[in-house]
């Protein structure tokens, strides 16, 4: 097996960036800077780690959050991932992060997301 000792010369690299949850009204639930101190943080490692620390409330399941605050998806409307404003089509769990980062969790209507009607 492999097996990884921290402090022997590389240093973790420790990434800034702010995590932001827009609720159904487009009012900001959520809106926390942090430092992420994580081998090959993803989005996810963020939104959790701002979601832990500030106590707010949030589902993540198989790789997919789908509640926030309560408020939980359903088939027309739901939670979509934005990364520097642009919305992202992987999980938040494969999006990796950037010094820097600007993570966003929106509830929107997925039809008018993906430009479906």
């Amino acid at each position: 097996g492999l097996f990884s000792f921290a402090g022997c010369g590389k240093k973790q690299p420790v990434l800034f960036g702010e995590v932001i949850i827009i609720g159904p009204e487009g009012e900001k639930l959520l809106d926390s800077e942090i430092y992420v101190s994580k081998k090959n943080a993803t989005a996810a490692d963020a939104v959790i780690q701002s979601c832990s620390e500030m106590r707010f409330a949030f589902t993540y399941e198989n790789g997919m959050f789908d509640n926030f605050d309560g408020v939980a998806s359903t088939m027309e409307d739901g939670w979509l991932l934005y990364s520097d404003k642009e919305l992202v089509n992987v999980g938040a769990g494969e999006l990796l992060l950037e010094d820097n980062f600007y993570i966003e969790f929106r509830y929107v209507n997925y039809a008018e997301s993906f430009n479906l009607q």
